[in-house]
């Protein structure tokens, strides 16, 4: 009876209401009844009775549906003693008919369309039975067609309310049905939502373990679970590694406290998180197993006796694990929410796969950004060094068998550029780590490389930096660094120049790199960048960084190189830039406000 709705216990007592309302008619009667206002006795014993009764059924009106429903028969016992009201006080012409109708309407609705039909038919036999067979109490003579027309009505009342009760029954399936789908939606809502957060998470983070903190959260604050850890699998050594685990009600069991960095091998287990991780498959506990065979570790990862794994996977290939602790010991999960846990873990996966596929590209991407890097810093400082090198000694080899004295002098000349190429080496090794750029190390690096480059030339460098340079993200500085160095390098060998100046301005969400000198200039358009290892490696650089690089130049009158890259902060201009003019020496000469 708990799961039918709450109005169900109206219409018991809208049952019990009418059953006291049936007997007015027979009170009228004993208030119109009699000679002298004496009361008939027979309507006044059946009164008395028909109260004691009801008295009776409306004290244990709570148990009374359960009753009829374990024994029917039970509606006889009623409907007799109704039938004997009826032919107690008159049969056709009884103040007790309607009262008499009261057992069918209980029959209709606790017994539907069986118990309504059958005790009307039962009633009319004992009803028919009463006119026209049994002795009547008041010698009246029957009158049939009144009986009929009784009898008919008994059937009138009982279907129409057979057929309200069946219609009664459709509705509480019918709400029944539309809870359940509510339920099953709000479900799936949750569900969509969670899945929206990681498709949106997804789109600007790059780290796992946030991805693992919005799907604990999920589980628990969303969707209501008690208890939720997930691991990370590394397929390499084969283990489980980066735990997270969140409760909705913490308490406090020692050992509970799940490291981060705690570290589960799969070597040689067998229990249900070894079996989720070979099958790629669910694998739902009831008994209280051990996850793992560590006993310790057990206790860590699961406090309940009923949990459920389920694997993370991306086309196959495992990329965790999820455990969802603490379910209900009573009864496993319902297929809906198990395969609402499955579909959140088929896309908790995808996330996760797209973020480590990320992770990966961006490191491959790293590494050939290094290794053009290199390339670039080994073809600048000492490939032409080398080349010189290996043309003197070219020149050695021709002219040793005639004129070893004339060798001897040139190889105490190439002396002096080994000497070099061996420093260069270290300096450009030095330069693969990576220095802290500050603007008094962003100035004295390109001086130092400036008199590296071009010892004996009258080259004069000036530097403008913007005041707030050193407040800028580190990485923006080491590649404005790098920018300036690649320009300022093919400036200083290529140009023939006596002044270089190397500016940098910030405006907007751009940074801008300029580096101006006076030499001979060129015609960009006979220049093929893919043969210039110097043009191409600047190009690559400031295009990795999102920006853009042009070179403009005229014969006889200079060339400017500017790249323009994106910067994180946004504003106006910042305070000016600052002036270094340098000789050749390295050393500064003098320092002001730039114009």
């Amino acid at each position: 009876m708990s799961a039918r709705p709450p109005r169900t216990e109206q219409t018991h007592l809208l049952l019990l209401f009418i059953r006291w309302i049936s007997l007015l008619p027979p009170l009228a009667a004993l208030v119109l009844s009699g000679t002298g206002y004496e009361p008939d006795a027979h309507i006044l014993q059946a009164l008395v009775f028909a109260v004691l009764l009801n008295a009776a059924l409306t004290l244990f009106r709570q148990k009374l549906p359960l009753l009829i429903q374990r024994w029917p028969w039970l509606v006889l016992f009623d409907l007799f003693i109704a039938g004997a009201f009826v032919w107690y006080t008159g049969i056709e012409q009884s103040p007790f008919y309607f009262y008499s109708l009261t057992p069918i309407l209980g029959a209709a609705y606790f017994l539907r369309m069986r118990g309504a039909l059958g005790s009307a038919g039962l009633y009319s036999l004992v009803f028919l039975a009463m006119v026209f067979l049994l002795p009547r109490p008041h010698g009246s003579t029957p009158v049939p067609l009144l009986a009929v027309s009784q009898v008919i009505g008994f059937f009138v009342i009982a279907l129409m309310v057979g057929y309200v009760s069946v219609l009664l029954d459709d509705l509480r399936r019918t709400q029944h049905h539309l809870e359940k789908t509510n339920i099953e939606l709000s479900r799936r809502n949750r569900d969509l939502n969670l899945i929206q957060e990681l498709t949106l998470l997804l789109q600007s983070s790059v780290d796992p373990a946030e991805l693992q903190e919005l799907i604990l959260r999920g589980l628990v604050h969303d969707l209501g679970y008690r208890r939720a850890t997930i691991g990370l699998y590394e397929e390499e050594a084969h283990i489980l590694t980066g735990w997270l685990t969140l409760e909705k009600i913490p308490t406090i069991v020692e050992p509970r406290q799940l490291s981060h960095a705690t570290t589960i091998s799969l070597h040689g287990e067998s229990g249900p998180i070894a079996r989720a991780v070979a099958s790629c498959q669910p694998v739902e506990v009831f008994d209280g197993a051990r996850p793992v065979q560590d006993v310790s570790m057990a206790r860590r990862l699961v406090t309940g006796k009923h949990y459920l794994v389920l694997p993370l996977t991306l086309r196959g290939h495992l990329l965790g694990v999820i455990i969802v602790d603490q379910l209900p010991v009573s009864q496993p999960l319902s297929d809906p929410e198990r395969e609402s846990l499955e579909r959140l873990a088929a896309h908790a996966g995808v996330a996760l796969g797209s973020v480590r596929l990320c992770i990966h590209r961006a490191q491959q991407q790293a590494i050939l950004a290094e290794r053009n890097r290199i390339a670039a810093e080994l073809h600048d400082s000492i490939s032409q060094v080398l080349y010189g090198l290996a043309y003197g000694l070219d020149a050695c080899v021709q002219l040793l068998p005639e004129h070893p004295e004339m060798v001897r002098r040139e190889l105490a000349k190439l002396q002096p550029v080994v000497a070099d190429a061996q420093a260069r080496m270290r300096k450009a090794i030095f330069a693969m780590h990576t220095i802290e750029i500050t603007s008094d190390a962003f100035s004295a690096r390109l001086h130092r490389h400036l008199h590296a480059i071009c010892p004996a030339r009258d080259l004069t460098l000036r530097i403008e930096l913007p005041g707030e340079f050193d407040r800028w993200d580190e990485a923006l500085r080491q590649q404005i660094y790098r920018v300036a160095q690649e320009a300022m390098t093919n400036a200083a060998r290529h140009a023939e120049a006596s002044r270089i100046l190397v500016t940098v301005l910030s405006q907007g969400d751009r940074v801008g790199v300029r580096v101006e000198d006076d030499g001979r200039g060129f015609n960009p358009a006979d220049i093929d960048p893919e043969r210039h290892l110097g043009i191409r490696s600047m190009t690559a650089r400031v295009q990795q960084l999102g920006g853009d690089l042009t070179i403009e130049s005229k014969p006889n009158q200079g060339t400017v190189v500017l790249a323009t890259i994106p910067h994180r902060r946004r504003g106006a201009f910042l305070r000016p830039p600052t002036s270094r003019v340098t000789s050749y020496d390295g050393v500064p000469t003098h320092t002001y406000p730039a114009d």
